[in-house]
């Protein structure tokens, strides 16, 4: 869930900046976009960092991407999407299970979107003690949920 909406995110940030780049306005498609890139890394933790040319996010906006019932996307739409709870509850998902997810936003170029998922590369035993700690109290933006 949390992978598919930053994929989400980023992929149609894409498309809309650099989608209608041509001269006579026709769309463009897969390899004539640039591209979402992905990196996997790990250590201490498991890191997976999405990053896209989308534009990046306008500076007052960065920390609002985090707040539930914030969307960029033009309202009325008939489409199920644009509601603004994808990002927030992607990284309350992310918390939940001992991870996190952060954004770093480049104004103008586009978004590197951090998800460290909280367990170390390779090495799952131990982690189940931390994630029972965890199941009971997830922080966002000041609420508690159970």
């Amino acid at each position: 869930t949390v992978l598919l909406e930053v994929f989400k995110n980023s992929m149609k940030a894409t498309v809309e900046l650099h989608g209608r780049r041509t001269e006579d306005h026709q769309p463009l498609f897969g390899e004539e976009l640039p591209p979402v890139t992905v990196t996997i890394c790990g250590g201490q933790d498991c890191y997976i960092r999405i990053s896209d040319r989308g534009g990046g996010i306008p500076p007052e906006n960065v920390e609002r991407a985090w707040h539930f019932n914030f969307t960029t996307a033009p309202q009325g739409m008939g489409e199920l999407s644009g509601f603004g709870f994808g990002l927030s509850i992607s990284r309350v998902y992310a918390r939940y299970w001992g991870g996190d997810l952060s954004l770093h936003n480049l104004e103008n170029f586009g978004v590197d979107t951090y998800y460290r998922l909280g367990v170390p590369a390779g090495n799952l035993e131990g982690k189940e003690q931390e994630w029972e700690k965890r199941r009971h109290y997830v922080s966002c933006h000041g609420y508690r949920t159970h």
